[in-house]
C-alpha cells in the first residue's frame, strides 16, 4: 500500500506490444506482482497497445508510441522525472568502446570489450 514509489523503466529501442502491455495493460491492472503498479485499466490505452503490434513501419510505431505517451500523461499515474542523455558506463583504458554509442537499452557487451593492444600497453595483456 503506497501513494508514490520511484521506479526506473528501460525500454528496448523497438518496444513490443507484449512489453508495453505488461506495464500499462488492463489485463495486468489487478494482477498481484504485475508490472502495472499504477493499476491502469483503460480501454484507450489498451487500444493503443494493440496498435503497437500492428505497426508495419518504424514511422507507424513512433506515431502510436507518441499517442500512447500523450494518453498515459493524462492519467496522472506517473511522473516522468528521470532522464539522461548519456549512458553511464565505467571503463578502464584497456577496454575498447564503439565509435557510436548504442541507442536506449543495451547489453553491456555492446559497449565495451578488452582491447588487447591497450591492455598490453598497460602491462595487463
Amino acid at each position: 500500500d503506497f501513494d508514490v514509489t520511484g521506479r526506473a523503466l528501460g525500454y528496448l529501442p523497438t518496444p513490443t506490444q507484449e512489453g508495453i502491455e505488461q506495464i500499462y495493460g488492463s489485463r495486468n491492472a489487478n494482477q498481484r506482482g504485475s508490472q502495472n503498479l499504477a493499476g491502469l485499466a483503460d480501454p484507450a490505452i489498451d487500444a493503443l497497445i494493440a496498435q503497437i503490434g500492428k505497426a508495419k513501419s518504424r514511422a507507424e510505431l513512433v506515431i502510436v508510441m507518441r499517442a500512447l505517451d500523450r494518453v498515459l500523461r493524462t492519467t496522472h499515474s506517473w511522473i516522468p522525472n528521470w532522464h539522461s542523455a548519456n549512458h553511464r558506463t565505467a571503463f578502464w583504458d584497456m577496454f575498447g568502446m564503439p565509435d557510436t554509442k548504442p541507442d536506449y537499452w543495451f547489453p553491456i557487451e555492446t559497449t565495451w570489450w578488452q582491447d588487447m593492444a591497450k591492455a598490453k600497453a598497460l602491462g595487463k595483456g
